[in-house]
């Protein structure tokens, strides 16, 4: 009875051992699937290119994703989407804005 006991309780601890490991080589392999998309350009290449201030509290963003640019408006209400642009668009399209910024007397 001892036996069949000890021999149940020692195939319970190497199947938990043989899960565990299992699992930890799943997560090691996202981990490293996430690092090579990651560097490949993927999820994590966005990122702020400019800023701009409209007030206290609204403000617009340049920001650049897959070869994209977006503009996007911050309020306290949320954000909104202004254009989706190609590189070349969105430059000129950030100089139309400092060019209206200028005009309403926000030069900075």
């Amino acid at each position: 009875m001892q036996d069949s006991l000890l021999t149940l309780m020692l195939q319970s601890v190497a199947g938990l051992a043989v899960v565990l490991a299992l699992f930890g080589l799943l997560v090691w392999i996202m981990k490293r699937l996430q690092q090579q998309r990651h560097a490949q350009g993927g999820a994590g290449s966005m990122r702020i290119v400019q800023r701009f201030g409209i007030d206290a509290k609204h403000s617009v963003i340049e920001l650049a994703h897959g070869g994209k640019s977006y503009l996007i408006g911050l309020s306290p209400g949320g954000m909104t989407t202004i254009a989706s642009l190609g590189e070349e668009k969105s430059t000129a399209q950030v100089r139309s804005i400092r060019q209206w910024r200028k005009k309403s007397g926000d030069g900075t």
